[in-house]
């Protein structure tokens, strides 16, 4: 089946047609065969609740970290299902037995949703947060071991697989590796990464890693799961901790008995990576991500010659950074304030300020065609030409 509108109209119809989605990147989106599934989760849970809890929402739950296994090639028993990223990090760091002589290392670039849930539990226990200036457009690993070897005593690092924004891929395997000889917990933030890329965590086993369904395996928000090596099992509890807490004993099963049932929620979310994982393999990964892949070089080079810039970082498989040219600059200060205006319309993307750069992210779906591009840049332009004179703020 070609990829594109006919794509959209068939399974994606949830979307306004007035749209032109480009920041898929954010937020994801869930086809209708999932949010069918979804539904139908739903509608079994309330129709018989005492059942659905008793019997059915722990099956859904096991059978979501074994598919989650078989996605990423590791034991379902060092996975733990979450709502998000965020969560999984805030669970991780709340965790952590902290001492006031611990260090940990995190970066310029880190997802402020991370840092702030680092600097809660600082300000609590007070050990030392080292962050550092992370160049993306250069030698990532280098800086990493530099800032090592200069901070004598850090035993945890937390850095981002692809970064938000702009989109870059750090050199995940190296650092893990790294890390790990240096005896340096590794946390990393994959939320972009499962759906996005090709996983082995089995292969990889950092200490932590998360990662979104929701973004680029096409699962309803919020979902996400957490890898945790197996040392860590006796330490890590859930978030809100619930029926089972136990910090003494350890089984393979530990993760599942701390994670399965967080008290009264909606746990349809659950049943729906099965579907997710049913839906790509309708395709396959390797053919999504060429589709996207060839979208994306298509719009970069019609973009950047457009614009007379350039792609900014490392090549990432279904988004690309571009340089917005100076005549479009609006003030650093009112980027958020433009954002929300650009939400109004019908063609949203990502924009930042990086260092010097002003820069646009781009997200590519199967559901996407060029011209969505077009329509969108064209309708952007002038609204960035107009906004320049906005007051801040």
């Amino acid at each position: 089946m070609k990829f594109g509108k006919q794509v959209r109209e068939k399974y994606f119809s949830l979307l306004d047609p007035n749209l032109n989605p480009i920041n898929h990147g954010s937020y994801g989106l869930t086809p209708l065969p999932v949010y069918n599934e979804f539904i139908r989760s739903i509608r079994e849970d309330y129709a018989f609740p005492d059942k659905y809890m008793i019997d059915t929402q722990g099956t859904e739950y096991l059978n979501a970290v074994k598919t989650v296994g078989e996605i990423v090639k590791c034991d379902y028993h060092n996975i733990a299902m979450t709502d998000n990223a965020t969560s999984g990090i805030n669970t991780i760091f709340r965790s952590k037995e902290w001492k006031k002589t611990d260090k940990v290392l995190i970066t310029s670039v880190v997802y402020d949703s991370c840092e702030h849930a680092l600097r809660y539990m600082q300000r609590t226990f007070g050990f030392e947060v080292i962050k550092i200036d992370l160049d993306v457009a250069k030698d990532v690993f280098k800086q990493f071991k530099q800032a090592v070897e200069e901070n004598p005593g850090i035993n945890m690092v937390m850095f981002d697989l692809i970064s938000s924004m702009p989109a870059v891929l750090f050199p995940y395997k190296e650092l893990v590796a790294y890390f790990k000889s240096k005896n340096i917990i590794s946390v990393i933030d994959g939320a972009h990464g499962i759906g996005l890329l090709p996983l082995n965590l089995g292969e990889l086993d950092p200490d932590y890693f998360v990662s979104n369904l929701h973004k680029w395996y096409y699962c309803p928000r919020p979902l996400a799961f957490m890898y945790v090596s197996k040392k860590h099992f006796k330490e890590i509890q859930p978030m809100p901790i619930s029926h089972v807490y136990d910090t003494e004993h350890v089984t393979e099963n530990t993760l599942i008995d701390k994670f399965k049932f967080l008290a009264s929620k909606n746990y349809a979310y659950y049943n729906c990576v099965g579907a997710a994982k049913k839906f790509r393999e309708n395709w396959g990964d390797e053919e999504i991500w060429s589709y996207c892949d060839n979208l994306k070089k298509e719009v970069v080079e019609w973009l950047t010659k457009r614009w007379g810039t350039k792609q900014f970082g490392n090549e990432i498989l279904q988004m690309a950074n571009i340089e917005i040219p100076k005549k479009f600059n609006i003030p650093r200060e009112t980027t958020e304030l433009f954002k929300k205006d650009m939400s109004k319309t019908g063609e949203y993307a990502q924009v930042a300020y990086y260092k010097d750069k002003f820069l646009i992210r781009l997200s590519f779906q199967i559901y996407n065609e060029f011209e969505d591009y077009v329509k969108a840049i064209e309708a952007l332009e002038p609204l960035l030409l107009n906004y320049q004179g906005r007051n801040k703020l």
